[in-house]
């Protein structure tokens, strides 16, 4: 059974990974640490270890090609039918970016819905999940239930798991 993670987590980012809504909502609204002069004595080394542990993402060459072949799609598909629509795979060897590219592109989209849709903060225009290469259908729609918070047992089958994410969503 996968629980979810508390409101409480919400405020704490390391302890709420982006798999689930409440880490994706605190990646998304966290603001980059501003710099800070080396030298100023009233940065205690702690403060400073956390800046350097951030790890600021870097727009590349490569990223903005991933969000170049994106937008295309998202034009593309804008009025094609359900069965008909485009897709994108993204691969490569570990450790090159491509999770940081995804996170980003979500980001990046989810900050972009939100200036098109004011005040409406229960939206949840992008689902972030992380599946290894040898899942199964029942486990990728496991992951989306994960992300909202949904019980998942091992009794449910994939149809009415597929059904409950579809439902939420």
């Amino acid at each position: 059974m996968v629980s979810p993670i508390s409101n409480d987590a919400v405020g704490f980012a390391p302890l709420a990974p982006p798999t689930v809504w409440q880490g994706w909502d605190a990646f998304v609204h966290r603001a980059p640490a501003p710099a800070r002069d080396a030298a100023d004595p009233a940065w205690s080394q702690a403060e400073r270890e956390d800046y350097h542990s951030e790890l600021a993402v870097m727009r590349t060459p490569a990223m903005d090609s991933v969000f170049t072949a994106v937008r295309r799609l998202l034009l593309v598909n804008r009025r094609q039918q359900a069965g008909a629509r485009r897709g994108l795979i993204i691969s490569g060897p570990a450790t090159t970016g491509k999770t940081t590219t995804m996170m980003a592109l979500g980001r990046s989209f989810q900050l972009a819905d939100a200036r098109q849709h004011p005040g409406q903060d229960d939206r949840r225009p992008v689902l972030f999940i992380s599946v290894p290469p040898a899942a199964t259908p029942k486990m990728l729609v496991s992951e989306f239930a994960r992300f909202l918070g949904m019980p998942v047992t091992d009794r449910l089958n994939q149809t009415q798991i597929t059904s409950a994410v579809c439902d939420t969503v």
